[in-house]
């Protein structure tokens, strides 16, 4: 067959038919602004990854804000992972989004970003919007409009408590909410706290493994009898 692989070369998942069905449901390609994305329409999950650029803008990948026109193939779109590396989310990037979505949408922002513009997120869904924040608001300058119209999501983070008294936040204890932004343009969120992602490090292997934490007594060996 014209173009076909010789049989002796691996084409990436070439002898295994599983790999070949899952890869086609993954697309990837150029974001824009040096970053790069991948799609996988069979768990509707988007990850946005650094490049040759850290700020994530507004792109016309899926949202063509001129004409306001949504591209279908990913109107499946549940999940959003913003890698660690990127250090920006820039205004607008994922505003207006409720256009093409109409599915509870969940993202995940990194520990690395330290900025996060106007209307970031603003009305980027129908359904509910749920935030997983790896970043402390130390350091973080979040507009405080970036989540208007976020409604009934969770906003899961390990540094709830410095969430709570954050600028631009409203932290109501009877009801476990966060409301984020200001009385005229805002989002609200069930805040829930998170397990801070445990260090890992490479063995001589290259084998990925967690940093156990011990205590002083641990690296003391018992006395002999």
């Amino acid at each position: 067959v014209a173009g076909a692989l010789p049989a002796n070369v691996d084409g990436g998942g070439l002898f295994d038919s599983t790999a070949i069905v899952a890869s086609a449901a993954v697309t990837e390609g150029a974001w824009g602004n040096g970053i790069n994305y991948s799609y996988d329409s069979d768990t509707g999950t988007l990850t946005l990854t650094a490049g040759t650029g850290t700020v994530v803008k507004q792109s016309e990948v899926v949202f063509n804000y001129y004409n306001y026109s949504f591209s279908s193939q990913f109107s499946g779109i549940s999940k959003i992972v913003i890698s660690e590396g990127i250090t920006q989310i820039d205004s607008m990037a994922f505003a207006d989004w409720r256009n093409g979505i109409n599915k509870n949408i969940t993202v995940e922002i990194p520990s690395t970003v330290t900025n996060i513009g106007e209307w970031a997120f603003s009305s980027m869904t129908n359904g509910s919007l749920s935030v997983v924040m790896n970043a402390s608001p130390t350091g973080l300058t979040m507009n405080a409009n970036a989540f208007n119209g976020a409604e009934n999501g969770t906003f899961t983070t390990p540094y709830a408590d410095e969430w709570k008294i954050a600028a631009n936040c409203t932290y109501t204890e009877s009801t476990n909410t966060l409301k984020i932004g200001n009385n005229r343009y805002y989002g609200t969120f069930t805040l829930e706290a998170a397990t801070a992602t445990p260090l890992t490090y490479m063995d001589w292997n290259g084998t990925t493994k967690q940093l156990e934490q011990k205590t002083l007594d641990d690296t003391i060996p018992p006395n002999p009898v």
